[in-house]
């Protein structure tokens, strides 16, 4: 089978000689920028031909046809895209979940209820983090062994959209986008004027930030400290002003100073926002350790 396809363009490839070889002996030449031209594609087709015998091998041993192709993209994107898309503030996130743990023998637990004007920490390690936050933003389907619920909502009546217009998140797995700073942290045009204003709000309370401005672009996000990523993360989920705010290891980066400055604005959001902070166990001693030095 793999012999097939130089075989054939060596045939062709005499052919087309013989038949040059032909009219010069019947006195007519065949012109000579032709016959290089035609050699020169059969010699072009060889590898082309050979990647589509490839493929039809691949197909005909994996059973994949156009049809069945077809039938994978009229699926749906996302489970739920059919229900309609409602427009609410949610006042209260009920969250029993039962998620997988490659690190640990036994699957992870996580139960808990969080209120608009409530700041919730929950120690986890990594990998779970990252499940927790894919399902509260819609990107995976959970495993539930109780209530997934906003308000007296379950997830699975609610399409995408509508979740996620309940969380913001500050976490590596939803980094920065856009051209430049504005761009990142505003949740859309109109929003521009107001988070230059709040950027400038900022920049008095936290140094590290008085080197960026809005215009700033993104494209220099290489030179941007972990310290200022990390606050323009936090200050896009204080700007999109949703019900929920989940902090994945929020004070990593950050200073006791700045942890203690962050705190205070924190507390301030409590009175809109419902704030979820989830730690791994090296991150949980340090976040506990810069809280002593906050209070001391």
């Amino acid at each position: 089978m793999n012999a097939l396809i130089p075989f054939s363009i060596y045939a062709l490839l005499l052919l087309v000689l013989g038949t040059a070889y032909f009219w010069k002996k019947q006195g007519t030449p065949f012109p000579e920028d032709v016959l290089f031209a035609l050699i020169l594609i059969l010699l072009t087709w060889k590898p082309v031909l050979n990647r589509v015998m490839q493929m039809g091998l691949v197909w005909k041993k994996g059973g994949i046809s156009l049809r069945k192709m077809s039938n994978l993209l009229d699926k749906p994107l996302e489970v739920g895209l059919e229900l309609p898309e409602q427009r609410f503030r949610a006042a209260r996130l009920q969250v029993d979940l039962t998620l997988a743990s490659l690190a640990q023998e036994a699957d992870t637990s996580i139960k808990f209820q969080l209120r608009r004007g409530e700041q919730l920490h929950l120690p986890l390690d990594e990998p779970m983090q990252n499940a927790l936050i894919n399902v509260l933003a819609a990107i995976a389907p959970p495993t539930a062994v109780g209530p997934l619920e906003l308000d007296e909502f379950s997830f699975e009546q609610l399409h995408p959209k509508t979740i996620r217009r309940q969380f913001s998140f500050v976490s590596p797995l939803f980094p920065l986008y856009g051209k430049n700073v504005r761009e990142a942290i505003a949740y859309s045009r109109k929003h521009y004027p107001k988070a230059e204003q709040v950027l400038a709000e900022w920049q008095q309370l936290f140094p590290d930030l008085q080197s960026i401005q809005a215009d700033t672009p993104l494209t220099e996000r290489t030179m941007l400290t972990s310290t200022q990523l990390q606050l323009l993360q936090l200050l896009r989920a204080f700007l999109t002003q949703k019900p929920f705010m989940v902090l994945h290891d929020p004070f990593r980066f950050l200073s006791p100073t700045v942890c203690q400055q962050l705190q205070a604005l924190l507390q301030q959001q409590l009175q809109k926002t419902g704030i979820l902070i989830l730690t791994n166990a090296a991150e949980n001693r340090t976040f506990l350790a810069k809280k002593e030095l906050i209070h001391q």
